[in-house]
This record gives C-alpha cells, sequence and structure tokens, in this order.
C-alpha cells in the first residue's frame, strides 16, 4: 500500500488577482523533497511549486 500525503498549495497570483487556493496529493518522499528544496532556496512550499510550475509550463508553452 503505497501512502499519500494532501498538500494545500496557495497559488499568489499577479496581485489584481485574488489568490486562489489549490489541493493536491504527494506521495511523503514527494513532500519531503519538496520542503528540502524550498528550505535550500528559503522559500515556502507554495512559492517553490509555483516556481516549478511556471518553470516547465513556459518550458512547455516554447516547444509548441
Amino acid at each position: 500500500m503505497s501512502a499519500t500525503v494532501d498538500l494545500l498549495l496557495i497559488y499568489e497570483p499577479p496581485r489584481q488577482e485574488k489568490a486562489r487556493v489549490v489541493t493536491f496529493k504527494v506521495t511523503p518522499q514527494e513532500l519531503e523533497r519538496i520542503d528540502r528544496a524550498a528550505r535550500l532556496l528559503g522559500i515556502s512550499r507554495s512559492e517553490l511549486i509555483r516556481l516549478a510550475l511556471d518553470k516547465l509550463i513556459t518550458e512547455l508553452e516554447h516547444q509548441g
């Protein structure tokens, strides 16, 4: 049986927009990696995930 952890992500869009809450699941190991990377960068878990998503989406947009 694989364990998962619910992860709450608050997207902080540009100031003119209201933040939206997004919830998704990650494994405990993924959460540890997220938290470790966020600590190394001195940013929040949410900010790390936003940065990673933005990078991935930007790369995909430039491939199209």
